[in-house]
């Protein structure tokens, strides 16, 4: 995927279901959603991404994305969080409950345990799925 960033007129970009492999791409400041879904990317959320001031919306699920989350990149509050079916690890910052409306973490093997409260019995067990992603596997 080619770096992004120069589309500085890019507000929300649908890359969905393409086969496409690589690492996740710079992405340009005026950027509000974007998504990755259902692809064959690889490496981890790229460390710029935490400085996206209108990022409202993130679409990675089922990728083969890994590492741990930037650390600023929950201090903005986002619409979506979407990053199930990958290989995501380390903690989850609580201030994630403050800042995250719909979350999708589940089939994250790696993620560090305990996961905030509000992960734990985030909505429906078809929102969130504890026993594939952590400690708990009753819902």
């Amino acid at each position: 995927i080619p770096h992004l960033d120069q589309a500085v007129q890019l507000v929300n970009a649908l890359f969905r279901d393409n086969s496409f492999t690589g690492s996740l791409p710079r992405l340009p400041q005026s950027i509000k959603y974007i998504t990755f879904q259902n692809n064959s990317l690889t490496g981890t959320i790229p460390n710029s991404w935490a400085s996206l001031c209108r990022l409202a919306g993130l679409g990675v699920s089922d990728n083969r994305l890994s590492g741990s989350f930037p650390p600023a990149f929950f201090h903005n509050p986002l619409d979506q969080f979407l990053v199930d079916s990958n290989n995501f690890s380390g903690a989850i910052p609580k201030s994630l409950c403050r800042t995250v409306e719909y979350l999708r973490l589940d089939r994250n093997p790696y993620l560090s345990c305990p996961l905030p409260s509000c992960c734990v019995h985030y909505g429906e067990c078809d929102d969130y799925i504890p026993g594939q992603s952590c400690c708990d596997d009753s819902c």
